[in-house]
């Protein structure tokens, strides 16, 4: 086990980090006997537990109907779309998260690739592309992806889009690419003009090369992909195969029995898992994994005597699970010692995109966030059982999901309702009112475009950094005027806050209170 840790995988992202993927072999461990495994010295036995560890990271994938159908799909529009002339039909893989659409998405493009290695063997070609859709997006980010995948030089800014774009255009077609795979295209929204240039863009390669594209992404259909114009059109241009949970049949059955039958572990006893179908059913989600979870499995693998599987009911205090737990109704329930019927716990797992609170957001606004981020229906990220309630404060249910700290989330979510915030001073002041947040802001501080509702003061109506109208008569983020031909107005808010900070607050409102009775008065009369 020589050069353990050294040999690193490149991401798919890269030509040489594909045709790795492709052509490497699958796992193989073999289990040293009990008494060698024994004997082992400590070091040894700690790279002995990391090439066991390593090899299990490298589960083989299992041939799914899922699997099948999206390579049998995708087979099927490549070979239609080779002697196509004009518009190219491509496949969109859509479904929810951890559902297995990346993993379906690399085994078509694998196949392929293998196939085209096949009939055209030692040739310089590259069958497939892999590439991710670029987070907010646009046209030089999308051909910068394609680039890097190629290895061309990097693009600089002050390259032209359609020239970087003709060129990668013309290496594919010179490298006889039949196969575009684009991952992440729920990151595509046709409501900004970013979007709808990236969408543009994606329409120019399908003309250009004579290729199928492929693209994967999360609930695509409700991620605002298909709206407008630009989004029928890619509707009617693509065959739609959405991934989703896995019934509790026979090919769940015969997918829990093939894991098993690729895992090494010391005093593993056989069929462990497939006596825990329903068990392992409720757990994952029914979700199509390549890999079974950390609970129940394998224990550490450095602590002798803990390689194995076992039962949930023997693990009480497993170290991998976390203690924040909500109890939610299973199909089946679990007789008790005495009879009853009890409810299993389950976990409130962290959300898989992550989104930091705004600065003074209001706490529903942050919600509203999280959901739309992770396309959740806002209820049922508040509750997730229609039955039961949740033994966890709303708190920390924020937290679990979000993955900030309790402390982060008191400081930033001035009305988030908690029980260790004191009382004295108020968290909103009483000349504070709730609007839109600056929309340039929240992109920079968040790294998403959704908008957010803040308790700012009520005479801080611009946004000096962004020079944006931000305050009174703005019922939206796009009502929020652009500043830049008036810095008047720029000027008079710094001068407002410079006057606060020098003569106190006390006597600032004591003027804006006299001036608003004045100008009161001047209106009366006229």
């Amino acid at each position: 086990m020589p050069g353990l840790g050294e040999d690193r995988t490149d991401p798919s992202t890269r030509l040489e980090g594909w045709r790795r993927f492709i052509e490497e072999d699958p796992a193989v461990f073999d289990l040293l006997p009990e008494q060698q495994w024994q004997a082992l010295s400590p070091p040894m036995r700690d790279a002995y537990a990391e090439a066991l560890i390593a090899y299990h990271s490298e589960l083989q994938v299992v041939r799914t109907s899922t699997v099948k159908d999206i390579a049998h799909q995708g087979r099927l529009l490549t070979l239609l779309n080779q002697r196509e002339h004009g518009v190219r039909r491509g496949l969109i893989v859509s479904g929810e998260w951890t559902s297995g659409k990346t993993t379906a998405l690399k085994q078509l493009g694998r196949l392929h690739e293998l196939r085209v290695r096949q009939r055209f063997p030692g040739s310089a070609r590259i069958p497939v592309v892999y590439i991710t859709a670029p987070p907010k997006g646009s046209p030089p980010k999308l051909a910068m992806e394609f680039a890097r995948f190629l290895g061309l030089p990097v693009i600089g800014p002050r390259h032209n889009t359609i020239d970087v774009t003709s060129a990668v255009c013309q290496v594919l077609i010179e490298a006889r690419t039949d196969l575009v795979l684009v991952d992440e295209i729920h990151l595509l929204n046709h409501a900004t003009i970013a979007g709808e240039d990236l969408s543009d863009h994606l329409k120019y390669f399908t003309e250009h090369l004579p290729a199928t594209l492929v693209y994967a992404g999360i609930d695509v259909e409700q991620s605002g992909l298909f709206t407008g114009i630009r989004g029928k059109q890619l509707a009617g241009r693509c065959v739609l195969i959405r991934t989703g949970p896995f019934p509790l049949n026979s090919e769940w059955r015969s997918l829990i029995a093939s894991m098993e039958n690729t895992l090494r572990l010391h005093r593993h006893e056989p069929n462990t898992l497939v006596e825990m179908v329903k068990y392992l059913h409720q757990r994952t989600g029914r979700h199509d994994r390549k890999s079974l979870p950390p609970c129940p499995g394998c224990g550490d693998l450095r602590v002798p005597g803990r390689d194995r599987t076992h039962h949930p009911d023997h693990d009480q205090e497993h170290p991998h699970r976390p203690q924040q737990r909500i109890l939610r109704p299973q199909p089946s329930l679990i007789p008790a010692p005495h009879g009853m019927n009890v409810f299993r716990p389950a976990l409130i797992r962290p959300l898989p995109i992550p989104l930091p609170p705004f600065p003074g957001e209001c706490e529903s606004s942050y919600w509203s966030r999280l959901a739309l981020a992770n396309h959740v229906p806002l209820a049922r990220l508040r509750a997730p059982s229609r039955w039961l309630e949740s033994r966890l404060t709303s708190v920390d249910v924020l937290c679990i999901l979000s993955g900030q700290t309790r402390q982060h989330l008191v400081r930033t979510l001035p009305d988030l309702q908690t029980d260790d915030r004191p009382a004295d001073p108020p968290a909103i002041p009483d000349n504070h009112v709730l609007r839109w947040a600056c929309r340039r802001c929240v992109v920079a501080r968040t790294g998403a475009t959704l908008p957010a509702q803040i308790w700012a003061p009520i005479h801080d109506n611009v946004c000096i950094r962004h020079r944006l109208w931000v305050g009174q008569h703005v019922h939206a983020p796009e009502e929020q005027l652009d500043l830049s031909r008036t810095p008047a107005v720029v000027r008079a808010q710094q001068k407002y806050w410079r006057l606060r900070r020098h003569h106190g607050t006390a006597l600032i409102d004591l003027c804006e209170e006299l001036t608003a009775g004045l100008w009161a008065g001047l209106a009366h009369r006229h």
